[in-house]
């Protein structure tokens, strides 16, 4: 008996203190990125991420992480990719543990959609 309630115990911390789309989906993305014109230098929070067009793993977050492009002769945009609910945190049904850590590491959040095409507006002379 003390082994199936130690079994029982076991499953039901672990049932609610795990964060679901922590562990399931993770708490980065991937995005694929492009600019008209291509070439633009992708940045986020200052660190240089390769030049469109191209995929960039982003940080989830609550509410988005913006994304600056930077080409020669245009001006700087900065853009910030949409975020929707990520439905597999229900599965954290009442663990409140769960939801903690997924709403803190941003993975209660997805981007969506997952790719952007992103006009770039030329200096003005």
């Amino acid at each position: 008996m003390n082994k199936l309630l130690s079994y029982f115990l076991i499953l039901t911390i672990a049932f609610t203190c795990t964060s679901c789309a922590s562990i399931i989906k993770g708490t980065t993305q991937t995005i694929h990125v492009t600019s008209e014109p291509p070439g633009a230098d992708i940045e986020i929070n200052g660190v240089p991420h390769g030049k469109t067009p191209t995929d960039v793993v982003i940080k989830k977050s609550i509410k988005g992480e913006p994304i600056v492009l930077k080409k020669a002769g245009y001006e700087d945009k900065v853009f910030t990719p949409p975020v929707v609910f990520d439905q597999i945190a229900i599965l954290n049904l009442f663990g409140l543990v769960g939801w903690g850590v997924d709403y803190f590491t941003g993975a209660i959040m997805q981007y969506a959609p997952t790719s952007y095409s992103i006009p770039l507006t030329p200096l003005k002379k």
